[in-house]
């Protein structure tokens, strides 16, 4: 049996061409496999150390402190604990990103955890970039599956973002105008910005009231006011902030509240105009992307040869890869000329 194995390996015969393609493909992996793997791994020790933050594991530490000496402890826990009073800080970039993602998911109104979330999209990530290697034997495809897992969760808060803050000026409009008729009535302006905001349905009613809540609470008018501007982070909202500060110290603003929701609503009428002209296109645009995968599925599976000739003909493996970088060309374009700064 022995002679029969060494019989059958040394029949085994490798051109250049294939072993150059192996070292490459190999080489490709290693280089795409060791950032993906440092990132998570930085990822993965930054989560750690959050939950280490959390109050229920500072009161069983304190817990476990009462009970008995730190050195007598298991070394698991003893090491949990150096690492608790040692915190592993991310790079700057990583930083940065991790607090803009954040920054967009607290403006979109999802409920979703931050760190189930960049969990997901470091998965998402890993697996196209397998998908791309192992199926499609493709490194460029693999690198472009996975830069889209973290385009496409990014494109879905914008969508969300845009969608919140159309509502927000759609709501404004007649929340200034309900805001002047009170505070003609009667020059307050809390108890005007109390009334608004009971009549205002969410997500403006909400920021109204929070605002009216974090007021009756004692909290300074100019720290509850630059709250606001955060939250109605556009032009006319921070606009109405400002003139509910300089309401403050002088009524005769009054009029000009009137004037501002009159330009709201010019503002609304050029919006939905804007997302009519561009709706139609924007969704044909999303509808050929999306039909990409499919379509490559199905030439796989109908035409005879197509599998091979795209996996190891040059040519084939650079028509899949234009097709699957006009996607992220898309992704991109989207994100970038969307208008929505955060």
């Amino acid at each position: 049996m022995i002679d029969q194995l060494t019989q059958s390996i040394q029949g085994i015969r490798i051109s250049p061409v294939q072993l150059k393609i192996l070292g490459l493909s190999l080489l490709a992996g290693i280089s795409i496999a060791i950032p993906i793997a440092m990132i998570t791994s930085r990822f993965l020790t930054w989560l750690e150390l959050k939950i280490l933050q959390t109050p229920l594991y500072s009161a069983w530490k304190t817990i476990i402190k009462r009970k008995q000496n730190r050195d007598n402890l298991p070394m698991a826990v003893r090491k949990a604990l150096a690492m608790r009073e040692h915190t592993e800080e991310l790079p700057d970039w990583m930083e940065g990103w991790i607090s803009q993602v954040e920054r967009r998911l607290k403006k979109s109104g999802l409920k979703i955890p931050l760190g189930r979330y960049l969990l997901g999209m470091i998965l998402g990530a890993v697996v196209g970039t397998v998908i791309g290697l192992a199926m499609l034997k493709n490194v460029a495809v693999a690198i472009i599956l996975g830069m889209s897992a973290f385009l496409i969760p990014d494109i879905i808060l914008v969508t969300y973002i845009q969608k919140r803050r159309t509502k927000l000026i759609e709501q404004l409009g007649t929340a200034v105008r309900v805001f002047a008729v009170e505070f003609r009535d009667t020059p307050q302006v809390g108890r005007a910005l109390r009334r608004t905001a009971i009549r205002i349905p969410s997500p403006l009613g909400d920021v109204l009231d929070q605002a009216c809540k974090e007021l009756a609470a004692g909290k300074k008018k100019d720290e509850v006011l630059g709250r606001m501007m955060e939250e109605l982070d556009f032009d006319y909202g921070r606009i109405f902030v400002q003139l509910l500060r300089m309401a403050w110290d002088d009524a005769s603003v009054q009029p000009l509240f009137s004037r501002l929701a009159t330009r709201i609503a010019s503002l609304q009428s050029l919006i939905a105009k804007n997302n009519s002209s561009l709706a139609y296109g924007r969704v044909m645009a999303m509808i050929v992307n999306a039909l990409i995968v499919p379509v490559y599925i199905v030439v796989q599976w109908k035409v005879p040869g197509a599998a091979e000739y795209m996996t190891t003909h040059p040519v084939g493996k650079l028509l899949v890869t234009m097709s699957f970088l006009s996607v992220l060309v898309g992704l991109v374009l989207d994100r970038y000329l969307s208008g929505v700064k955060v």
